[in-house]
């Protein structure tokens, strides 16, 4: 009996000292994570792109305007010059007194007649150059040759005139011996007195036709030694 006394006594005394010896092991309370939402991706996608279309809006907003003009018409074409032939004006005389009733003070426009002429020339030689040196006082034949270039005949109130210079001639106006038709040859020919100063010395001429119209210039020119 004492025995069993004994043991139950140091069994209570090992179960004592073991429940001594063990700890509590407390755990720490973890955090709560709070879930994140999930967003719709379709949503943001909208969003993103109602964004964009404000921007460029307010972005648009903000240019000048700008406003085409109509481009001006081209300009016209310039004028086609039409050559014209050389002319004579006829006028009429003017009255020398108003018309009764009239009271005076008024002017008469003289009527204009315009002649259109095709007369033309071309010199084709000369038989003493032009700047040929001469002794004062030598005599000068001088002889040229014209053919009629025009649209007409030359008829005999065609005529050459001296319009001066220093050489002076005694036959200031030739008219011509026969008729010329179109496009034959006239020898002009005239005679000179070389002056009796020296120097360059000239004698102009002109062709004129039958209505006393000058249509060809030519001159004639020496040099006169001392």
């Amino acid at each position: 009996m004492k025995q069993k006394h004994i043991l139950l006594t140091n069994f209570l005394i090992l179960l004592t000292l073991w429940l001594t010896s063990c700890k509590t092991v407390s755990v720490a309370p973890q955090p709560t994570v709070a879930a994140m939402p999930t967003e719709d991706i379709n949503l943001v996608r909208t969003q993103a792109a109602q964004t964009v279309v404000a921007q460029i809006t307010q972005e648009a907003a903000l240019l000048p305007t700008v406003t085409s003009s109509p481009l001006p018409p081209p300009p016209p074409p310039p004028p086609v010059e039409t050559p014209t032939l050389y002319t004579i004006s006829t006028a009429t005389s003017l009255p020398t007194s108003a018309p009764s009733g009239s009271g005076g003070g008024w002017v008469v426009q003289p009527t204009i007649t315009k002649t259109y002429y095709t007369d033309s020339a071309v010199l084709l030689s000369q038989s003493i150059a032009d700047g040929i040196v001469v002794t004062p006082g030598q005599d000068l034949n001088i002889k040229w040759v014209f053919k009629n270039t025009g649209a007409r005949d030359w008829n005999t109130k065609f005529y050459f005139r001296w319009m001066g210079g220093t050489m002076t001639t005694a036959d200031t106006s030739i008219h011509l011996r026969a008729a010329v038709p179109r496009g034959a040859e006239y020898d002009f020919i005239a005679f000179f007195e070389a002056p009796r100063t020296p120097g360059i010395h000239v004698a102009k001429y002109c062709l004129y036709n039958d209505d006393g119209v000058c249509f060809y210039n030519f001159y004639f020119s020496v040099k006169v030694t001392e």
